[in-house]
C-alpha cells in the first residue's frame, strides 16, 4: 500500500501543505495558494531531495511559515536503495518523531514526518533557518565558534548518557549493529577507487593503515559500542550547522540526523576535529579541546568516565573516521562538482593528519 503522504516534490501541492499546517496548528482560516521549491545540495552526494519550500497564503496568519526546508527519498531507485539499507531516512523520521521532543540542544522545529513502515521511506518538512549562517567545512571555524560547538555536543551527549539502558532509544543501531556492519565491506570497495582519484593524499604510512582497517573495522566499532555509550549525532561537522546571527538564535542548531546511532561520545567529537578542522589548528587546540569536552560532561552530571579513557575513545574513533574520506574519494562525492572535490580533499588531508600525529593505528596493532 502506498504511503498516504507525497514521496516527490511534486506531490508538496498547495492542497496538501495547507491541510498540514492546519492539522499541526500553524494556519487557521488562510489556505496556502502557491509553492516555489529551490532545490539545495545539489552535488554533494545527498541520499535524498531536499528543496526549500518559498509559500504563499490567500491571507496573512501569525505563525504561518513563509518557507520550509523538505526532505524526501531520492528521486533514483539504486540511491533511495542505499538509503533504505543505512536506514537514512527512517533514522530522522523516528528521531523527530520519537527523540526530538526531549532533546536538550537546538534543532530545526518538525511541521511534519511521514514514515512509510514498509519501505522505510519518508517526508519530513522542517524550519528553515533562514537568517542564521550555515556552517561550511571549507570556512574553518574560530576559536569561539569551535567552544560552542563542543559545548552543545556535551550537552548532547550528557543527556543520553548511558544510552544502552534508555528504552526510547531502543530503535537507535549501535555502531557495531547493522546498518554500520555493512561499513567494513563498503570501505574494501571505496579504497581502490579513493586510490585513483586520491592517491597523491595518501602517504606509505597512510597506506598501511587503511590495509589494516579492512580487517579491524569490525572491532573498531566493537570496542566504540561499549559501554557507556550515548545518542550519536554521527555527521557532526559544520556542513551540518546552523549559527545564530540574530538576537533571539540559538548559537549552534544541528541539522540533519539520518544516521543517529548509539556509541561512544568521543566518537562525534573526533569526527568534527578530524573533519572539519584544519591539521595546524586541530594541533594547536586538540588538547585544551578534548579536556574541555570532558569537563563539560562532568559539570552535567557524568560520572565514572576518566579523561584518559576519553582521549583513548578519541583517539580510536579517529581512526574510524578513516571511512569518511575513503568514502567522499571513493564515490559518494560527485568529484566534477568543484565544491565536491574541494570537501574530498579537506577531508582526507585532515583525517589522515590526525590519524597519523595520534598515532591511533597503536589502539589496534599487535
Amino acid at each position: 500500500m502506498p504511503a498516504d503522504f507525497p514521496l516527490t516534490m511534486e506531490g508538496l501541492t498547495p492542497a496538501w501543505l495547507s491541510e498540514v499546517l492546519r492539522a499541526g496548528g500553524h494556519l487557521r482560516d488562510g489556505r496556502v495558494t502557491g509553492v516555489r521549491a529551490a532545490p539545495l545540495g545539489a552535488g554533494f552526494g545527498l541520499l535524498g531531495a531536499l528543496a526549500r519550500l518559498e509559500l504563499e497564503y490567500d491571507r496573512e496568519e501569525a505563525g504561518a511559515p513563509r518557507s520550509l526546508i523538505a526532505k524526501l527519498p531520492a528521486p533514483t531507485e539504486p540511491v533511495r536503495e542505499v538509503a533504505r539499507q543505512y536506514r537514512v531516512y527512517e533514522r530522522e523520521a523516528r528521531f523527530y518523531r520519537e527523540v526530538a521532543p526531549a532533546m536538550a540542544v537546538s534543532i530545526p522545529a518538525a511541521y511534519f514526518v511521514g514514515l512509510d513502515e514498509e519501505t522505510g521511506d519518508a517526508t519530513l518538512l522542517l524550519e528553515d533557518l533562514a537568517g542564521a549562517r550555515l556552517g561550511d567545512q571549507l570556512d574553518p571555524p574560530g576559536p569561539e565558534a569551535v567552544n560552542e560547538i563542543v559545548d552543545e555536543l556535551a550537552k548532547l551527549h550528557a543527556a543520553w548518557w548511558d544510552a544502552g539502558a534508555n528504552a526510547a532509544l531502543g530503535w537507535v543501531p549501535y555502531l557495531a549493529e547493522p546498518p554500520w556492519t555493512f561499513t567494513p565491506e563498503s570501505f574494501r570497495g571505496w579504497w581502490p577507487t579513493f586510490l585513483e582519484n586520491f592517491g597523491h593524499l595518501a602517504s606509505a604510512d597512510l597506506q598501511a593503515v587503511a590495509e589494516l582497517m579492512k580487517q579491524a573495522l569490525p572491532a573498531v566499532l566493537e570496542r566504540l559500542s561499549r559501554p557507556p555509550v550515548t545518542l550519536l549525532h554521527a555527521d557532526y561537522r559544520l556542513d551540518n550547522m546552523f549559527f545564530g546571527a540574530a538576537p533571539g538564535q540559538a548559537p549552534v542548531t544541528i541539522i540533519d540526523w539520518q544516521l543517529a546511532s548509539r556509541g561512544r561520545g568521543a566518537t562525534d567529537l573526533a569526527y568534527f576535529m578530524s573533519q572539519s578542522v584544519p591539521p595546524a589548528q586541530r594541533r594547536a587546540t586538540e588538547m585544551d579541546v578534548i579536556r574541555r569536552y570532558h569537563a563539560r560532561l562532568e559539570e552535567l552530571g557524568v560520572r565514572d568516565y576518566s579523561f584518559a579513557d576519553c582521549y583513548e575513545d578519541y583517539r580510536l574513533a579517529t581512526l574510524f573516521c578513516i571511512i569518511y574520506p575513503v568514502s567522499a574519494g571513493g564515490g559518494t562525492l560527485d568529484l566534477a562538482n568543484d565544491r565536491g572535490l574541494a570537501l574530498a580533499t579537506a577531508m582526507a588531508e585532515r583525517c589522515f593528519a590526525a590519524i597519523l600525529e595520534l598515532e591511533s593505528v597503536k589502539l589496534i596493532a599487535g
